[in-house]
């Protein structure tokens, strides 16, 4: 159903209504507002199955990876209106074959296999030298596709496909107009078989108010590129009588992609977005040495795919054009004035181009069919800060699929922690799709628990134990003692599995997908390792918070808190071969802290939440409007989320001291390769953040309103 038709039937449809039309009874109780609200349902569920209507398309380009032709090529691969029939290469920098190589593994890395590439002309129409000679292409990013190019020339398959589909096909062209120009020639009547043609080229000096990086010609004076590569050819083509949108040099360079939008494609986890963790390569960032993230490219071809996947985001203004062919000003474009000859060739030329809707549209499809991060939560809980607000993130973020929470021992008994875990998730009305389990009751050496004499030895040489207060003899026991935990006790059990074999398991079933988040003491991690080693290599990524490396510790003045519960099970944890380690560490923990200034803003959003955190910080904050509340583990949800909040990573060579004494517990690390000690791992350290971005995330997570919550009064 078109969308004239179905507004038709909606405004007879209340019409009607109005009039009385529907106006009768059914055992003396009037039906006509619910046949009238069943009527436009029906309707409103037709329009929601509507079939999107799709363009054909013919993708013609020079394939050059550093530039803007792949990255066009990949809007029209993804967009969902479009279908692109193959894709034909001309004149290719610097190599036909690397074209080609170029071009293969864009539509492998997008999931279009059936897309073939047709190898086209090397040289213009004019060209009187030799072809040049077969180079062997270098390695795409991403590695070369296991596609191969088909063996039917561009020209032939231009027409062929033409021919085929009269008045359906489009050609996108995106290079120098070579194989259109030889197409025509070879069979003149596809001219008005095309259905449309959008065109990257020329420079018609349009100024529209905005400021130009230059307003000089891409390779001379007055000439584009794709035009003066073959002017011959454009002038074929302009004068062909096909239907021609030209998208010019000057409005790509207005609509520039810059740094931060690379960053928003990055931060998702899909083969098309990992291309773009290639600046240089793939995204040709045209930084200042002294700024990384003033890195911007320019948008030529990317606009051409633009005016066929959404026309309304820019601007056309039909003109008559012409190219020169010969003199100085060989390639240049040109718009008539007043007096254009009667066979001038008229087309639509863009002159401006939505440009916040054209990069948050480029942005959606480099991001497509993003899978969500599939996480493991591994926690010593507790109420707000920091753990349970770090879930509180992890759940809440629309990119995170919280497989599941496991509790530890450090901040309490894992009794304790799953309570106060549970209690958060029904906050959030989440419980009952993200199970929390307890793990390991003790550290490995539970003595150090559950000796009151070890304890007191600690005390005296260390000047610290891991004791806790009376345990709870089970979890439901727990749940007995009147107003505990805080915000009333929660109703959804806890998982009966026990925490370490249900991470086996979740690993093993989905292997190298899933993230663990280790935020607490290491001894789950060091159990479940020590049950299945195998799991090590089938995990995505480890992330943790702990150690403190170039500053003193917050436990004692060697160990960081997490790490002195369970200094064993960290050695063996982070010896362990992991894919990749990232730490949040104390060093970068110490510059950011929870304040006033963001508790009064997200206290106004009411949630169950944020009720929460106000009854333990607001007192607080009130009593010192200048306290500081340390956030240690939102620092790593907040790099799983969205790894562009951080501007500075390091990378070392980690490790832990288990040897009793004053360094117990200590973490240490190495800046560089091959002075480690044996058995240290290579590990990301997190050193610098975005701040004013990571509030913004956390006010927006910690601020949602949950669909279902459990007891949000208490």
């Amino acid at each position: 159903m078109n969308g004239a038709g179905s507004s038709g039937i909606l405004r007879l449809i209340l019409f009607g209504y109005q009039l009385n039309v529907f106006n009768w009874k059914k055992g003396g109780v009037i039906v006509r507002r619910k046949i009238v609200i069943a009527l436009i349902s029906v309707l409103l569920l037709m329009l929601g199955t509507a079939t999107i209507a799709v363009e054909k398309v013919i993708v013609d380009s020079d394939l050059n990876f550093l530039t803007d032709d792949l990255m066009a090529l990949l809007m029209l691969l993804q967009a969902d209106n479009i279908e692109v029939l193959g894709v034909t290469s001309v004149l290719p920098s610097p190599s036909h074959e690397q074209g080609i190589a170029n071009a293969l593994k864009v539509i492998e890395t997008a999931g279009k296999p059936d897309v073939g590439v047709y190898p086209g002309s090397k040289v213009s129409l004019m060209w009187k030298g030799n072809v040049p000679e077969f180079v062997d292409p270098v390695e795409p990013v991403g590695g070369f596709s296991t596609l191969e190019p088909q063996e039917k020339n561009a020209v032939d398959f231009i027409i062929d496909t033409i021919n085929k589909d009269p008045g359906n096909v489009n050609i996108v062209a995106l290079g120098p107009l070579t194989n259109i120009a030889l197409a025509l020639q070879k069979d003149p009547s596809i001219a008005e078989k095309v259905k449309h043609m959008y065109i990257m080229g020329g420079q018609f000096n349009i100024s529209n108010g905005r400021i130009q990086p230059w307003k000089e010609g891409e390779v001379a004076t007055l000439a584009e590129y794709n035009i003066r590569a073959d002017a011959e050819a454009a002038y074929v083509v302009f004068h062909s009588g096909i239907p021609l949108t030209i998208d010019p040099l000057e409005v790509g360079r207005w609509a520039i992609l810059k740094q931060e939008h690379l960053d928003r494609i990055t931060a998702v986890d899909t083969p098309v977005a990992q291309l773009f963790h290639h600046p240089g390569r793939f995204f040709t960032s045209k930084a200042s040495p002294d700024d990384p993230k003033s890195g911007w490219d320019y948008t030529y071809d990317e606009i051409a795919a633009l005016s066929i996947i959404s026309p309304d985001l820019v601007k056309t203004k039909e003109v008559p054009v012409d190219v020169i062919t010969s003199g100085l000003a060989y390639g240049q474009t040109i718009v008539y004035g007043r007096n254009a000859p009667e066979n001038a060739p008229r087309v639509n030329l863009i002159y401006d181009v939505d440009y916040e809707a054209f990069i948050d549209l480029f942005v959606e499809l480099m991001t497509k069919d993003a899978k969500k991060k599939k996480v493991i939560l591994d926690s010593d809980m507790v109420f707000g800060f920091d753990d349970g607000i770090c879930m509180v993130m992890l759940a809440n973020a629309p990119n995170i699929d919280l497989l599941g929470v496991i509790t530890n021992y450090a901040h309490n008994y894992v009794t304790i922690e799953a309570a106060a875990g549970i209690r958060q998730l029904e906050l959030i009305g989440k419980a009952d799709e993200i199970p929390v389990f307890m793990g390991c009751p003790y550290p490995i050496y539970s003595y150090r628990v559950k000796s009151e004499a070890y304890a007191a030895f600690e005390t005296t040489f260390l000047g610290r134990n891991a004791l806790k207060g009376a345990e709870p003899e089970s979890y439901e026991a727990y749940l007995e003692n009147p107003g505990v935990p805080r915000c009333g006790n929660p109703v959804t059990p806890v998982q009966e599995q026990h925490g370490v074999t249900w991470i086996i398991d979740t690993i093993r079933a989905n292997p190298n997908e899933v993230i663990i988040v280790a935020i607490g003491s290491m001894t789950n991690i060091a159990a479940a390792i020590l049950l299945d080693p195998g799991i090590v290599p089938l995990v995505k990524e480890i992330h943790f918070m702990s150690s403190s490396w170039d500053i003193p510790g917050n436990t004692t003045p060697a160990a960081e808190y997490n790490i002195w519960y369970d200094p064993e099970a960290a050695k063996a944890v982070y010896r362990a071969p992991w894919n990749r380690m990232v730490f949040n560490s104390l060093d970068v923990d110490q510059y950011y802290k929870y304040r006033k200034e963001t508790h009064d803003k997200i206290k106004v959003a009411n949630t169950p939440i944020t009720r929460m955190l106000d009854e333990i910080y607001g007192a607080r904050f009130e009593q010192d409007p200048n306290r500081e509340v340390n956030i240690w583990d939102l620092l790593s949800a907040a790099y799983v989320i969205d790894p562009t909040l951080f501007t500075e990573i390091q990378t070392r060579w980690v490790d832990v001291d288990t040897n009793f004494g004053l360094n117990y517990g200590r973490t240490v690390s190495w800046t560089r390769e091959g002075r480690q000690a044996p058995g240290a791992q290579k590990a990301d350290l997190l050193w610098k953040m975005d701040e004013p971005r990571f509030w913004d995330l956390f006010v927006e997570l910690v601020t949602m309103v949950p669909e279902d919550p459990v007891n949000p009064e208490w």
